[in-house]
């Protein structure tokens, strides 16, 4: 009975082996024979769930190799950590490779920017992860979740407001340095950030929390016409709604921006008349070591509506230095992280007082980043890219400002034809020629369908260069009337 049981033991072991066997061997020769890098993945949870199975052929990763060298060959070096990119941004917008050269890189994106990856770019990363649905569901976190499994994460590297939330989150998940989720929410949720500003004794429009169809009544009764309203946690001005008549009013309660649930985290603000400014800048180290504030031509709102929004940069004096120490007690209110960037923007009264708008904890978009450079000589969005990592290569960094009194800037466009338009492409495949122009961008192709949203709906822009102000505006007017008689819209 007991040679019985011996011989059943040990064919159940011989059996139960003899796959896990076979599995490392085939792994170690897939090793030596593959590259590193994972071209291409959609998000799929049953196979990450079998990340730790024994079966080859439904594995996700690839095994991560020995590293080894002359002196200690054969023994596993520990391998620095890797930096996770989070981007819904095409590739070709922001290079992550060249602002984070030589580390250990895994990037998830959507699974079409996936396929616009150069395939001789792809060995720069360690892994590179397509997932259908980037904005509504909570495949970036699992997908990160698991990548720490095999790739343990030591940053966070993100370059959208839309990121800002889900990236605190997932470092506070797994333990990683960085903005924490209450730094974020204090730069997402307008609401949060007005209560801190106005702790601070700073001005903000009067307001109130929308979370249901009875506080807009009833704020519309206590404030009056117009105040604008927007969602808490928006950006780029898309969903914003310039509120200025009961009819206008009527016209968004019988729509389907409520629901029963009471829970539409809408904020309403009184309309402030005034100029609109904002100021760039970047923190390292706890210190400002940046901070410029521009001039909007307009406001946001006029890209919801079909027109062009120009910025200028300011040259030195009262304002720009007015504005600057503004942005410094902003800046103290908020729980901000040590190393970021900034984007605030505020209003100047016919008082002359100035009334806080918002803020994030990025670079701003459009086209400031470019407009900065040419100024300053500086990329502030590879310099906020750079300090996520804490990777900054100069920690002393310090921009000197230029001798020259040139006034630079930018124009957006978006489709005079309204939303649901389709560009068609520009008259006889002309492009701007003005001595005055340093570039022209156009952001989409033939057969594109344009939505005016707000500033992430352009379809075009431009940076332009000045002796004046008022230069300026005349040729923000003139590149504004060329592209709208020289694009094709349907």
């Amino acid at each position: 009975m007991l040679k019985i049981k011996s011989f059943v033991f040990l064919f159940f072991i011989t059996n139960a082996a003899y796959p896990v066997a076979k599995f490392f061997i085939e792994e170690t020769s897939a090793v030596l024979t593959r590259p590193l890098v994972q071209k291409s993945y959609a998000f799929n949870p049953q196979r990450l769930l079998l990340l730790n199975s024994f079966s080859p052929s439904k594995r996700l990763f690839h095994t991560s190799r020995v590293m080894s060298s002359p002196r200690n060959e054969g023994k596993r070096v520990p391998e620095k950590k890797s930096i996770l990119v989070l981007s819904n941004k095409e590739y070709s917008q922001i290079k992550f490779n060249e602002h984070l050269e030589n580390e250990r890189l895994v990037y998830i994106t959507t699974k079409n920017n996936l396929l616009n990856i150069p395939s001789s770019l792809k060995s720069r990363y360690l892994e590179i992860y397509g997932v259908e649905d980037y904005f509504q569901t909570g495949e970036v976190e699992f997908l990160g979740s698991a990548i720490n499994e095999k790739h343990p994460i030591g940053h966070i590297v993100i370059d959208s407001e839309f990121d800002i939330l889900r990236a605190a989150k997932l470092r506070e998940l797994l333990r990683i340095p960085g903005q924490t989720y209450k730094s974020a929410m204090a730069f997402r949720d307008k609401m949060v950030m007005r209560n801190y500003i106005e702790k601070a004794g700073l001005k903000v429009a009067e307001g109130k929390a929308i979370d249901n169809v009875s506080d807009l009544i009833q704020f519309s009764h206590t404030v009056g016409f117009p105040f604008i309203l927007k969602p808490r946690r928006g950006w780029g001005s898309e969903d914003v709604v310039l509120v200025d008549s009961r009819e206008k009013l009527n016209e968004i309660l019988s729509s389907k921006m409520f629901n029963a649930s009471h829970d539409n985290a809408l904020l309403a603000e009184k309309f402030i008349k005034g100029d609109m400014y904002f100021v760039e800048g970047v923190i390292l180290d706890k210190k400002i070591i940046f901070s410029w504030p521009s001039r909007y031509l307009g406001t946001c709102l006029d890209l919801v509506d079909g027109k062009s929004l120009g910025s200028y940069i300011l040259k030195p004096g009262i304002m720009a230095d007015r504005l600057i120490r503004y942005a410094e007690k902003v800046l103290k209110a908020l729980p901000i992280y040590k190393n970021t960037g900034f984007h605030l923007e505020l209003f100047h009264t016919p008082e002359d007082e100035f009334i806080f708008c918002e803020i994030a904890s990025r670079i701003g978009g459009g086209r400031i980043n470019e407009a900065y450079k040419s100024r300053f000589h500086v990329d502030l969005r590879k310099l906020f890219i750079q300090m996520q990592a804490d990777i900054v290569p100069n920690r002393s960094f310090k921009v000197e400002m230029p001798e020259t009194e040139e006034i630079i800037g930018f124009v957006l466009f978006s489709s005079p034809k309204g939303p649901r338009s389709t560009f068609n492409g520009l008259k006889d495949n002309l492009s701007p020629q003005f001595a005055w122009m340093e570039q022209f961008y156009l952001d989409v192709k033939k057969g594109d369908v344009s939505s005016a949203k707000g500033l992430k709906s352009p379809f075009a822009s431009a940076v332009i260069h000045a002796s004046t102000e008022e230069e300026f505006q005349e040729r923000v007017k003139t590149i504004t009337d060329w592209v709208n008689t020289n694009t094709v819209w349907s």
